[in-house]
């Protein structure tokens, strides 16, 4: 049998055309070269469940389908990878998607680059991810590729069960996360549900159906409602959120615009409640808003290659014109209750309908005094007609 190395040490020249991944590459004179790593593809190493199916290490040859490699504290600190179109497996359980957190980020990748990727696979608060810190881990081979073919999701929420809120919300995850880390796409029409949070985390929460009402705007009190309200709420919603977790952005001079709706809120430029955005398509993202905001399932954008535009459906009224000059004013008197909280905070008290409850309102009655002192005078300070009060105690008392 023919040896497969000669005794000058190169290949025989019919293997030296054979390529294998995993194997030693050779070139057409029999010069060998570097091994190539076996290449693993997303859906192997995310399986079909909601953690990663091992450790690693593994390597992927995939399309960059977001960066977001800024540093500092609350940046993303790095990019996301889905599989090419030719190269998915059919399953819709396993995601092609894949965050890759790279940190100091040695390698500047772009959107549409096929990066080959090496790093261990772990979940980072249950979001699965490929850490790939230093720079022979991320190679970019080549740049201008089209993006992956958007994954298409379903709101509300298809196959969730009704009057468990914990099953319902296991039943949404699981549906989410056939879609972890992928490129997808929303084909119902969204209306903007809540942007309490724009200002501190850049984030906007979107519903499918129309703008969502509070339960009891429509609904007498009923226990059993409320929490067929809070599922019909979570299957319809998904957050729209900007490219990083920093919580409060310091403004560094001027008007700092936020980042929704693009390029910034301005006095120009805003959206209300009840506006709408058709063909939302971006990175569903299970994350944090950042530092204290909660776990959830996100929109990440991906600019320029998909636009978001908000369409108004709620137009700012024009002012009325009215006789006379009455002032009304509203005031937050923040916790003013006539409760005393003798109790550590989130502690068990004697308040609430059960009386076992934190009390809310001042630490002692010279406090409550103190209280009732200042916002009196500040109330009268408004010299409004009209003033409606907020946080306050409303037994009457």
């Amino acid at each position: 049998m023919q040896s497969l190395i000669d005794r000058s040490h190169r290949l025989a020249p019919w293997l030296a055309r054979v390529v294998l991944a995993g194997a030693a590459l050779a070139s057409s004179n029999g010069l060998v070269f570097a091994d190539t790593p076996p290449i693993t593809r997303i859906h192997e190493i995310q399986g079909s469940g909601p953690v990663v199916t091992g450790p690693g290490p593994f390597t992927v040859e995939a399309i960059v389908i977001g960066a977001y490699q800024t540093q500092g504290n609350g940046q993303l600190r790095g990019f996301f990878i889905q599989e090419e179109d030719a190269d998915v497996d059919g399953d819709p359980a396993t995601s092609e998607g894949l965050f890759v957190f790279c940190n100091t980020c040695p390698v500047t990748v772009r959107v549409g680059d096929l990066v080959r990727v090496t790093g261990n696979a772990s979940e980072f608060f249950n979001m699965s991810q490929l850490v790939a810190t230093t720079a022979p881990s991320v190679t970019v081979l080549s740049s201008g590729n089209p993006l992956p073919t958007p994954a298409t999701i379903q709101l509300p929420v298809p196959g969730v069960p009704a009057g468990d809120l914990a099953a319902a919300r296991a039943a949404i995850n699981a549906y989410f996360e056939q879609f972890e880390g992928m490129l997808v796409t929303f084909p119902a029409t969204l209306a903007v549900a809540e942007y309490f949070e724009l200002a501190r985390y850049g984030q906007v929460v979107l519903a499918a159906g129309g703008r969502p009402r509070q339960f009891t705007d429509q609904n007498l009190p009923d226990a059993n409602g409320f929490i067929d309200h809070q599922i019909d709420f979570a299957r319809r919603t998904i957050i729209l959120d900007d490219d990083n977790n920093v919580q409060n952005a310091a403004i560094t001079g001027g008007d700092k615009p936020y980042f929704w709706p693009s390029p910034g809120l301005s006095v120009d430029n805003f959206f209300r409640g009840g506006d709408t955005i058709t063909g939302l398509t971006g990175i569903l993202h299970w994350s944090f808003a950042g530092q204290s905001g909660t776990d959830a399932w996100r929109i990440r954008p991906v600019e320029p290659a998909f636009s978001y535009v908000f369409t108004s459906a709620n137009p700012r009224p024009a002012a009325p014109a009215v006789k006379g000059s009455p002032k009304i004013a509203s005031f937050n008197v923040l916790n003013y209750f006539l409760t005393i909280d003798v109790t550590p905070s989130n502690s068990v008290g004697d308040c609430g309908p059960s009386q076992t409850l934190d009390c809310r309102g001042a630490d002692s009655p010279r406090e409550l005094e103190r209280q009732r002192e200042k916002l009196t005078q500040a109330l009268l300070g408004l010299d409004a007609d009209v003033i409606g009060l907020i946080e306050l105690d409303s037994r009457g008392r």
